[in-house]
């Protein structure tokens, strides 16, 4: 159902006022009211559960005077036709979802289905429409009772409200045999139309004084997946944004700068009256009595922020939105409010920060010449004297930490500044903080002193991202005893079945206004009887590999070709056993405790040894990845790292006389 969802999805927002309504006079007849089959290609592509027959997008806009006058920018007429090529599950494959958002208004939708035998099913009947209060819809097509050899197809016809820009993302995880694009404008608007694959280039034609861009390609293969990568940014689409405009003999060009200055303002200005409830606020804050460095004190802050005022995005308490007096009031507020908040308290306290807005790794990113304001919908204050960065509106995350699938990306900045005693807004393009690998440390330190009685004393600390996973699960689980002894499961190390608990604690679990450069420390004392051996000749062996491997366990199977490996935030793990080896005893197999993997770059390595003075014996290992994506060289030796990662699971010491 995921893959249906996935393919199917409508990608511009749309929002559906009447399923099955007859077409807007607006749009032009392109809906054949016989049904055709389409020609179904072969190859092995194609022998797939099911696959893309055809994906036409229209993009015109020509509108009318009246659908400007109520802000509608374009109309689209969006069509796509789905070969079902195998048997399917009736139950996993029954409906389509397609995912609205609000700033789009449905004028038209046709949905059929078309058997192997040509029969015909209406299922416009099978439309519902689930709103949210958010203001985005869901548009479900139900009762679909697919069989092999079926077709199924729909129209979807809209109108755009505030947008003059988009793309058409053409490749998923199943085939496309053919995909088709145009956009259609007044000659006096100039758009950006291009793909993302230099081999593939949009035409442009001057027709009728309109400019009209079209493309249509063949053939498109599935997108391979790979857990280790975001797939969406390197899907195959067309991206379009108007890049100039002509009016009354007058050129303008559009750039991030407009879209810089138009946002940035309403989440900075304030009135008097407002400023004066910051003012009076930020006097009741005990902690501001006291001087602190300035990365603790803009995490302090955000700590009384994000746990005095709650967020919401329930407009209806707000006579507009934003206001800061009805949210000091409240004690609530929607986003625009609270980073009106953070902006206000930082200004107040003499605390440079600036705006900047940008997307998501698992989204698509921004382009430094093609506009298209939808993409930059995230929000993060930046501190440039210190390079970093928080995130107002996401409120499980704290500084210098912020949404890690926000990390090193391209991003609209925005700051005023005074230029001939006026206020003027700069914008500019950079890309988001990198957070320093050191932040996220993760560290193992376990001490075994009686073969015995093997009973470990364990430390684990936590620090930055790593940290802020395991506040947010200790923070859910709250004074629930069950939660915490499950969160505690997940993180101590060796399997259930080789450890018996028999002591744990935890200091610093939750968010608190201890900085991030405070770790998660959980201690703990396990039994591991299992763990050690002993043989008929004597020797001993210790299974050390689950102790020593740490978190990054996974496939070594790398994305295919030039896709990217992909982690979720820089960080390092570190692991120290210690150990006192029995009286008459020697280690036989050091050298299998001895690696070092990692290149010139050094932006990401394996290293362990041991260290033996007498009879004890330690133990090092540490594993650090200080980027965020790696390719190339990089990535042949991310996988070297994971081979010898799932060695190392295996690994024993062994003893002997």
């Amino acid at each position: 159902m995921q893959r249906l969802i996935f393919l199917l999805t409508v990608l511009f927002v749309l929002a559906l006022s009447q399923p099955g309504k007859a077409q807007d006079n607006s749009f032009p007849e392109s809906w054949s009211r016989t049904a055709q089959k389409h020609t179904v290609p072969t190859g092995n592509m194609y022998n797939v559960p099911f696959f893309m027959l055809y994906y036409r997008e229209i993009v015109d806009f020509n509108i009318s005077n009246s659908d400007k006058a109520e802000g509608y920018s374009y109309y689209q007429t969006l069509y796509k036709s789905l070969q079902v090529q195998q048997a399917l599950n009736k139950d996993s494959f029954s409906s389509i979802q397609i995912q609205l958002k609000p700033n789009e208004e449905a004028r038209g939708l046709h949905v059929r289905k078309i058997g192997a035998d040509g029969t015909v099913t209406s299922l416009e009947k099978s439309v519902r429409v689930s709103p949210s209060r958010t203001g985005n819809t869901t548009i479900s097509i139900n009762n679909l009772d697919i069989v092999k050899g079926d077709e199924v197809e729909y129209e979807l016809l809209v109108k755009v409200r505030g947008a003059y820009a988009g793309n058409m993302i053409i490749q998923s995880d199943i085939p496309c045999a053919e995909a088709h694009f145009k956009l259609i404008a007044p000659k006096n608007m100039e758009f950006l139309v291009r793909s993302n694959q230099s081999n593939i280039t949009p035409g442009e034609d001057l027709k009728d004084n309109n400019r009209i861009y079209s493309l249509t390609t063949h053939n498109v293969p599935s997108i391979p997946l790979n857990p280790l990568y975001n797939v969406k940014p390197f899907l195959l689409r067309v991206e379009y944004g108007l890049h100039n405009i002509t009016e009354n003999g007058k050129s303008t060009v559009i750039t991030w700068s407009d879209f810089g200055k138009s946002t940035y303002v309403p989440y900075v200005a304030i009135s008097k009256q407002e400023a004066k409830l910051v003012e009076k606020e930020l006097d009741n804050i005990p902690f501001l009595k006291q001087r602190y460095p300035m990365p603790q004190l803009i995490y302090m802050i955000e700590q009384y922020l994000k746990t005095t005022y709650d967020l919401t995005e329930d407009q209806d308490m707000f006579g507009e939105p934003g206001n800061l007096a009805t949210a000091i009031r409240n004690k609530r507020t929607d986003k625009q409010g609270m980073i009106k908040l953070f902006n206000s308290f930082f200004y107040f306290l003499n605390i440079p920060c600036q705006m900047m807005f940008t997307s998501s790794r698992s989204e698509l990113p921004l382009s430094k010449d093609l506009v298209n304001p939808a993409l930059a919908e995230n929000n993060l204050i930046y501190f440039p004297t210190l390079g970093q960065a928080l995130a107002p509106t996401e409120m499980d995350t704290r500084f210098p930490c912020y949404p890690s699938n926000w990390i090193n990306l391209l991003a609209v900045r925005s700051r005023d500044t005074l230029v001939n005693d006026q206020n003027q807004v700069l914008t500019d393009l950079m890309n988001t903080p990198m957070p320093a690998y050191t932040l996220s440390n993760i560290s193992t330190d376990a001490t075994l002193t009686d073969f015995n009685n093997p009973t470990w004393e364990i430390t684990q600390s936590f620090g930055g991202y790593a940290g802020i996973n395991l506040k947010r699960a200790f923070t859910r689980a709250g004074s629930d005893v069950s939660m915490r002894n499950g969160t505690f499961n997940s993180i101590l190390p060796l399997s259930s079945d080789e450890r018996k608990v028999l002591k744990y604690s935890a200091t610093n679990e939750t968010f608190t206004y201890q900085p991030m450069d405070k770790p998660v420390v959980v201690n703990s004392t396990l039994l591991t009887a299992s763990l050690i051996t002993n043989e008929a000749d004597g020797s001993k062996h210790i299974k050390l590999g689950e102790l020593l491997s740490g978190s990054l366990l996974m496939n070594p199977i790398m994305p295919v070709g030039h896709y990217p490996v992909e982690l979720a935030f820089p960080f390092y793990f570190e692991t120290r056993l210690h150990l006192d080896i029995p009286q008459g005893y020697k280690i036989k197999n050091k050298d299998d405790f001895a690696a070092n993997i990692t290149n010139a770059a050094d932006k990401l390595g394996l290293k362990m040894r041991m260290v033996q003075d007498g009879q004890k014996v330690h133990l090092f290992v540490i594993q650090y990845f200080k980027d965020v994506s790696f390719n190339g060289t990089d990535k042949d030796l991310f996988r070297k790292i994971l081979e010898r990662v799932l060695i190392l699971k295996q690994q024993e010491l062994t003893l002997i006389k």
